[in-house]
């Protein structure tokens, strides 16, 4: 069930029980700087609480794959999936997953993002 929207500068993010759906802005650079501010709302919200991280990639973007050292830092994150459809961003997100030390997931429809979070969630509360 959809809990809440905080809308930042860059992005859009939609909080649920147990996942976040974040939607980049068209254009943006997602660099250390703009992952830390998004990483604190997100971190607000969730407390000490396991989340998943979904990235809708409706738009065209850049990411800095070095961000991805502080997400694996983060300890309630207990996964990352990406929603797109687009070959090069596919491709893209293969360089993405060698930086993340998370659990990693690439997805071509929200309701498949949406249903892996759900699983990932459960099967990490069954095995705490």
């Amino acid at each position: 069930m959809k809990i809440e929207d905080n809308s930042l500068g860059f992005c859009k993010l939609t909080f649920y029980d147990h996942f976040v759906i974040s939607v980049i802005k068209e254009g943006t650079v997602m660099c250390n700087n703009l992952n830390s501010k998004q990483t604190e709302v997100i971190l607000k919200y969730y407390e000490n609480q396991p989340f998943v991280y979904i990235s809708h990639r409706l738009h065209s973007y850049s990411v800095d794959p070095l961000m991805y050292n502080s997400s694996s830092k983060i300890d309630n994150l207990i996964g990352f999936c990406v929603v797109t459809e687009n070959y090069f961003s596919r491709k893209s997100t293969e360089i993405e997953q060698v930086f993340l030390k998370k659990t990693f997931k690439v997805c071509s429809s929200i309701f498949e993002a949406k249903n892996w979070a759900a699983l990932t969630y459960k099967t990490y509360i069954e095995n705490k």
